[in-house]
């Protein structure tokens, strides 16, 4: 195994271009589901949309919080949760709209 070093040292100006637009394109999505959720889906499905989208943002900073404190494992669980939440609240996204359109 490498120096833990070099996977903290300073990025390059390549790798925050490219993260700069990793995260550009990150809250355009939340943005646009945010918006369809309020748009389309009916007030409890909007509200546990939102509570899982916060939880995940919870866990983006979490993550990065133990990133920073050079605690490896535990920022990568912290980074897994913020994918399985988001796919919940996609997942009540989806069916709320899926109700909607067959008037279940």
């Amino acid at each position: 195994m490498g120096d833990i070093s070099q996977l903290l040292a300073a990025p390059t100006p390549r790798f925050m271009a490219a993260n700069t637009r990793y995260r550009s394109c990150i809250r355009r999505r939340i943005s646009y589901q945010t918006y369809y959720a309020f748009r389309y889906t009916s007030p409890a499905h909007y509200t546990a949309y939102s509570i899982l989208n916060a939880v995940s943002a919870a866990s983006y900073i979490t993550s990065n919080s133990l990133l920073n404190r050079g605690r490896i494992w535990p920022a990568t669980y912290a980074h897994a949760s913020i994918h399985l939440v988001a796919n919940v609240a996609n997942a009540v996204l989806y069916n709320a709209v899926y109700q909607i359109t067959n008037n279940t």
